[in-house]
């Protein structure tokens, strides 16, 4: 009976190491899988572009008409000051002579300047549909990511480490 026990108890053993072994095997094999052929990841390129289109969208939404206010604002004034530097590097030659415009002169020429530029700034961004100009944006940051999803992005096999040691072929599929 003594020896029954212990031949059970050798036999529960070793069905306990060889399960150990197989699990040790199986793992060892899913884990050699795994390194040398990696892992694909497959990525909707459509959703993501349109994803991000739609982020574009809602976040110009609010920042074009901004900056139509804003380049309203300060453009005139800025390409005035720019203008009216151009025109003091000037000289006038007359017989031979030559003059610098005076200061006053060019401060009234910037004005003049700035005033025309606000006009012709003004009246080229009235017609200018801010939400039309959303939609372009939107469309066109669609149309790059999409484009650069698919040709920067598609095959391409990235390196990443698992517990600092392993590293694992990760490869991105894009449709």
């Amino acid at each position: 009976m003594l020896q029954t026990v212990l031949e059970e108890k050798k036999t529960f053993y070793l069905g306990i190491m060889i399960g150990f072994l197989v699990s040790c095997f199986c793992l060892t094999a899913m884990l050699y899988l795994l390194v040398s052929r990696g892992v694909t990841i497959e990525l909707n390129a459509e959703e993501l572009a349109k994803t991000i289109s739609l982020e574009v969208k809602e976040q110009m939404k609010n920042k074009v008409p901004d900056l139509i206010d804003e380049a309203k604002s300060k453009l005139p004034k800025e390409m005035a000051q720019q203008a009216t530097q151009e025109f003091a590097k000037t000289n006038i030659e007359f017989l031979n002579v030559k003059f610098h415009l005076p200061e006053n002169a060019l401060a009234g020429i910037e004005g003049q300047l700035e005033t025309t530029f606000a006009k012709s700034l003004n009246k080229s961004l009235q017609n200018l549909n801010p939400e039309s100009l959303v939609q372009k944006l939107e469309k066109t940051s669609y149309e790059m990511t999409k484009k650069t999803l698919q040709e920067k992005f598609n095959k391409k096999t990235f390196s990443v480490k698992a517990y600092g040691i392993i590293k694992i072929p990760v490869t991105l599929q894009i449709n």
